[in-house]
């Protein structure tokens, strides 16, 4: 990984927001850069690391910079989670294909209600807001933006995907297998990526919780909110996926108060749609 975990880079370029250190400063929609800046300056600078995170947060943003961050060492595999990527344009995953032709990209489906609910408190937290609860019409606002949409239209975002990349190269499984089945999951992800899939690895992994949530109940109007803008999403990743999609599904429709479905499509992981999907 990368000094700076999320470099955000492609998203950046294809938002066209200006890398010169005034810009980051000054443009607002720098806000991802002045966050980790902000972010790193609390955590402190150790000696053996501040050369690399003043290149990752000030060096000049291009490609050598960004194939730069990422220096594995024998054995070793290199990569950075950022799910913002998951909505890039065809354009932007096309030069990412060029500049890595042999990219493996793992891809969690989470319910798109949830995953808009959970990103209220984390986007509120970095523009230093706090979430007032009783303002629904604010948090309605924000949700219904264009991009934040976009980031839980999964089956869309996987097919831009997959115009460019293989499927073969493309990893697809729940957000829910990190709570109920996270060695499997990691077991699977090690077989995807190629790595020796050492027991007390997995074991040690799997056990870590990064970033909880606030576990705050998401209000009534939010929900059914959200469950609206979203249902058609959800109708289609039931369609191709099944499994838990499916549960996503029929959970919007009870909430909407729609008609049962007449079916429920099983398949028990969605890795298997990339094998068929053509």
């Amino acid at each position: 990984m990368p000094t700076i975990k999320e470099l955000h880079y492609f998203n950046i370029m294809e938002e066209g927001i200006p890398t010169s250190l005034f810009g980051r400063i000054f443009d607002k929609r720098n806000w991802r850069w002045r966050y980790f800046l902000k972010l790193h300056s609390k955590l402190g600078f150790k000696y053996k690391s501040i050369r690399k995170k003043y290149r990752c947060l000030f060096g000049r943003m291009n490609d050598e910079w960004y194939s730069s961050r990422f220096r594995p060492k024998n054995n070793q595999i290199a990569g950075e989670g950022t799910p913002e990527y998951a909505s890039l344009k065809v354009e932007t995953i096309r030069h990412i294909k060029d500049l890595m032709p042999d990219l493996k990209i793992i891809y969690l489906l989470r319910n798109p209600v949830d995953r808009a609910w959970s990103s209220v408190f984390t986007m509120f937290k970095v523009w230093g807001k706090s979430v007032n609860l009783s303002d629904e019409d604010e948090l309605m606002s924000y949700l219904e933006g264009s991009y934040q949409r976009s980031l839980g239209a999964h089956i869309q975002n996987l097919d831009r995907w997959m115009q460019v990349f293989p499927k073969e190269r493309i990893f697809i499984d729940y957000f829910e297998n990190i709570a109920l089945n996270p060695d499997d999951l990691l077991v699977s992800i090690f077989k995807f990526l190629g790595i020796r899939e050492d027991a007390k690895y997995i074991h040690a992994l799997s056990r870590q919780v990064i970033m909880s949530g606030p576990g705050i109940e998401m209000p009534e109007k939010i929900r059914k909110f959200l469950s609206e803008m979203y249902i058609d999403d959800l109708r289609l990743l039931h369609e191709r996926f099944g499994s838990y999609a499916t549960k996503w599904y029929e959970q919007a429709q009870e909430y909407l108060k729609c008609p049962p479905l007449a079916y429920s499509k099983s398949i028990s992981s969605p890795r298997d749609e990339v094998l068929v999907y053509p």
